[in-house]
C-alpha cells in the first residue's frame, strides 16, 4: 500500500490507500481507493432511491474510513470502498457499475436477494474533468440486511473490474 496525499486532501481522510488500473481503448484508467467501515456520526443525510429494495438515507460522503475487512455484522454498520478514477480523457464517456455479491437476504415481501447492481455514466458525457471521485457502500439499516458471510464489492468500468474488495461479516 502507498500513502497518496492527493486523495486524502480531496476526501479529508488519513488512511493508506490501494491502487488499481485497467487498460481501456488504448489508454489506462487508474483508481486509488480505501476500503473498510465508515464512521458517519455527523454526516449530512440525503434520501437515496436506487431501487434496492427500498429508499433509504445515506451520507453525502463518508466522514472517516476505518480500514478493516473482517467486521461484526450489526445493524447500523456502514462499509465499502471510497475511490477516485483518474485517466479520463476529455472525449471519453464510460459506464461504471457498482456490483455487490452478498449473503442471501430475505426482504419483508419474501423476495430473496444476493446481488445489487447500479450503472451510471462518468467522463466527458457527465462533465467529469479527468477524474471521478465516489464511494460504494452498504449500510445494514434493516434487521433483514444483517447477514453474516462474504460480501464482495466490485467497481467496474465499461464491464472491466477495476476494484474488487472482499469483506467478511461475522
Amino acid at each position: 500500500m502507498k500513502r497518496l496525499w492527493g486523495l486524502l486532501l480531496i476526501t479529508g481522510l488519513s488512511v493508506d490507500i490501494c491502487i488499481a488500473a485497467v487498460g481501456q481503448r488504448g489508454y489506462d484508467l487508474k483508481a486509488e481507493y480505501v476500503h473498510g467501515w465508515f464512521s458517519n456520526k455527523n454526516c449530512r443525510q440525503k434520501e437515496i432511491a436506487d431501487g434496492y429494495p427500498i429508499p433509504y438515507s445515506g451520507c453525502d460522503f463518508p466522514e472517516e474510513v476505518i480500514p478493516e475487512d473482517r467486521l461484526k455484522a450489526v445493524k447500523g454498520l456502514d462499509f465499502g470502498v471510497i475511490y477516485r478514477i483518474t485517466g479520463l480523457k476529455s472525449s471519453s464517456c464510460h459506464t461504471v457499475t457498482h456490483f455487490l455479491n452478498h449473503p442471501v437476504m430475505t426482504l419483508p415481501d419474501g423476495t430473496r436477494r444476493e446481488q445489487y447492481q447500479r450503472n451510471f455514466k462518468i467522463g466527458s458525457c457527465m462533465k467529469d474533468e479527468g477524474r471521478y471521485l465516489d464511494f460504494f457502500s452498504w449500510s445494514l439499516d434493516e434487521s433483514w440486511e444483517v447477514e453474516r458471510g462474504e460480501w464482495v464489492f466490485e467497481i467496474r468500468v465499461d464491464g472491466n473490474v477495476l476494484i474488487k474488495e472482499r469483506f467478511i461479516l461475522e
